[in-house]
C-alpha cells in the first residue's frame, strides 16, 4: 500500500496523491504551497482572513506550484490568493489552480508578474462552469502595476469550463496638468489608447473629491482653485462601451518649482537620509521653507526646518514603504514620492 505524505496547516490537507477521502477544508489564515504540485483531495473554503501563496516567494523559473482541488472551491470575502506568474512566458506557467468541482464565492486574485512581461494573458484557474459562479475571482481595481502595464482578470468558457486570465494593457499617462490650478483627463481617443470616456470619479490621497459626466459637470477635469494641492490624485472613468478604467496615481508639482527643487537619493534604504536640495538661487526657496513628511495613506510625521539651507537631510520613518515629503517655501509647493526599502 503506497503511503501518502500528508502536511496540515491551518485546517488544510495539503495531500500529494489523490487517494484520500474527500472532505470539507477550511483555511483562516496564511499558507505558502512550495515547489511541488499539490492536491487537496477535498472542497476547500478560504475564510475572510485567509491568504493563500502559490509560488510567489520562489525564484524564476519553477513551473511547479500548481494547485489541484479535487472538490469544490468556495472563498469568502476577504480571501486571497496570491499567484506567481514567474518565468519564461512561452513556457508552462506557475501558479496555476485546477478546480475539480464548482468555484463560488468572491476572493481576490494577486499576481506576482515576471520582470519583462508585455501584457500576455495567462490562464490562472479552471473550474467547471456547471454551476460555478463567474464572477467567483477578482482582481482589486486599485491593483496596477503603474510603470507600464494596468493588471486585469478576465473569464471565458471552455470545453465545459470557466477559465480565468490574467492580462494587462498599457497604462498610458492619462491624467495631464493645465497650469497650477486644474488637472484633467485626456480624452482624445487619437492619444488616449482610443477610448472615449463619458463619467469620471475623482480621487485626491485615496479620498473622493466628486463624481460626474463629461457633459453636464465637467467631471473630466478637477479644478483646485487658485492652487492645487501637492497631493496625489487618480481618476476612474467609464467609457461609451461601459468598461471601467482606472489611472495610475497622478503626483502634482507646482509648475512654478518643480523644477528648482529636487530630492535624492530615491528609493533609500531604511536608517539612510533623504536630502532636498534647491537647485535654484533664489533665497526665497530655501530661507524659510519646511519639508513635510506623510505617509502613502497621508498620515502625518512631522516636518523639517531648512533654516536656510540649501541641502536639507532629512530623516524618515523606519518602516519600508512609500512617503510623500511636501516642500513649502514662499506660498508655493512641491512633492516627491521616496521608496523606502
Amino acid at each position: 500500500m503506497k503511503k501518502i505524505k500528508s502536511i496540515h496547516i491551518c485546517g488544510l490537507l495539503f495531500v500529494l496523491s489523490a487517494s484520500a477521502q474527500a472532505a470539507t477544508t477550511h483555511c483562516y489564515n496564511k499558507v505558502s504551497i512550495g515547489n511541488n504540485p499539490t492536491v487537496i483531495n477535498a472542497s476547500i473554503t478560504l475564510k475572510p482572513t485567509a491568504e493563500l501563496y502559490l509560488g510567489s516567494d520562489r525564484a524564476p523559473g519553477l513551473l511547479t506550484n500548481r494547485l489541484d482541488i479535487t472538490g469544490d472551491y468556495t472563498g469568502e470575502a476577504g480571501a486571497k490568493v496570491f499567484l506567481s506568474l514567474l518565468g519564461n512566458p512561452t513556457q508552462a506557467k506557475s501558479g496555476f489552480v485546477e478546480i475539480s468541482g464548482t468555484a463560488n464565492g468572491s476572493t481576490e486574485i494577486i499576481p506576482d508578474l515576471f520582470d519583462g512581461w508585455k501584457g500576455e494573458r495567462f490562464d490562472v484557474i479552471r473550474a467547471k462552469a456547471e454551476n460555478s459562479n463567474a464572477d467567483a475571482f477578482f482582481i482589486s481595481k486599485a491593483f496596477a502595476d503603474c510603470g507600464a502595464y494596468n493588471v486585469f482578470l478576465t473569464h471565458r468558457e471552455e470545453n465545459g469550463s470557466f477559465v480565468w486570465s490574467v492580462y494587462g494593457t498599457p497604462a498610458a499617462p492619462l491624467i495631464v496638468p493645465l497650469l497650477n490650478h486644474t488637472i484633467l483627463v485626456n480624452n482624445n481617443d487619437a492619444t488616449n489608447g482610443g477610448y472615449k470616456f463619458v463619467y469620471y470619479s475623482w480621487y485626491k490621497d485615496g479620498e473622493l473629491l466628486k463624481e460626474g459626466s463629461h457633459y453636464d459637470l465637467g467631471g473630466s477635469y478637477y479644478t483646485g482653485g487658485t492652487s492645487l494641492d501637492a497631493a496625489e490624485y487618480h481618476t476612474e472613468m467609464l467609457d461609451t462601451e461601459s468598461r471601467w478604467h482606472y489611472t495610475c496615481p497622478y503626483l502634482y508639482q507646482s509648475q512654478d518649482i518643480a523644477q528648482k527643487v529636487t530630492a535624492y537619493p530615491n528609493p533609500v534604504s531604511r536608517g539612510m537620509q533623504v536630502y532636498v536640495k534647491v537647485e535654484d538661487d533664489d533665497e526665497a526657496l530655501y530661507k524659510n521653507a519646511t519639508v513635510e513628511i506623510y505617509n502613502y495613506m497621508g498620515q502625518y510625521f512631522g516636518k523639517v526646518q531648512t533654516d536656510g539651507r540649501r541641502i536639507t537631510p532629512v530623516n524618515l520613518p523606519q518602516t519600508a514603504g512609500i512617503y510623500i515629503l511636501k516642500f513649502k517655501a514662499n506660498g508655493v509647493e512641491t512633492a516627491f514620492k521616496i521608496i523606502v526599502n
